[in-house]
């Protein structure tokens, strides 16, 4: 179903689950909508003309799954994975997104929470103080293919101390300005996804 309003055009579903909306005269007057897989997975069609137009996309929100667990996700072919999108937000009952006309997308649920794993130390480990100057993490989502963590908080023996994105090693890095006291020590880490799924961990080791 297409819709002439006077600054946009929507393209909804039969049924009226989702919505599709995008500059007036973008998108000619053929412009469809492909069930690609299931009844949830979507194209815009044709694929070439208009090619790679910006639109915005809404799904109406289900009622028996938690409003931050429903996401938007995109068919990444470089990965063959479907990913999600991180623009998704929620609002009146729906979930919008920003897509390309060339992408595949539907609507799915984010019920993984983030996990913390240490990348240069172990839990419980024992090592001299000038061998430990930084600390990094890698914080995987299988729902998504990007980095995910909406909230960060970490502590340092009770302190809060301030642990920074690497995008070239693709990890979550926090770097001492001088080496710790000879001892026991205390790290902890909480890390929260857009889905506000918090996944906390507390890490002991022992500077000799």
């Amino acid at each position: 179903m297409l819709v002439q309003t006077d600054k946009t055009e929507f393209l909804a579903s039969a049924d009226s689950t989702f919505f599709i909306e995008f500059s007036a005269n973008t998108f000619s007057h053929d412009t469809w909508v492909e069930i690609v897989e299931g009844l949830n997975s979507f194209l815009i069609e044709p694929r070439t003309i208009p090619f790679q137009r910006q639109a915005q996309i809404r799904f109406e929100l289900q009622e028996n799954i938690p409003e931050k667990e429903q996401q938007i996700f995109y068919w990444k072919t470089k990965k063959s994975i479907w990913d999600m999108m991180i623009n998704c937000r929620h609002k009146d009952g729906f979930v919008l997104a920003e897509i390309w006309s060339l992408e595949s997308f539907r609507l799915g649920q984010d019920s993984d929470f983030p996990e913390i794993s240490p990348l240069n130390f172990v839990d419980n480990g024992i090592y001299f103080a000038d061998s430990l100057m930084k600390f990094q993490f890698s914080i995987p989502d299988i729902t998504s293919d990007w980095v995910v963590f909406d909230y960060v908080a970490m502590e340092l023996d009770g302190e809060t101390v301030y642990p920074f994105y690497n995008p070239h090693h693709d990890n979550l890095e926090y770097r001492l300005i001088e080496p710790l006291e000879i001892g026991t020590h205390v790290l902890k880490l909480t890390v929260s996804d857009f889905a506000n799924h918090t996944t906390t961990r507390e890490f002991n080791f022992t500077i000799r």
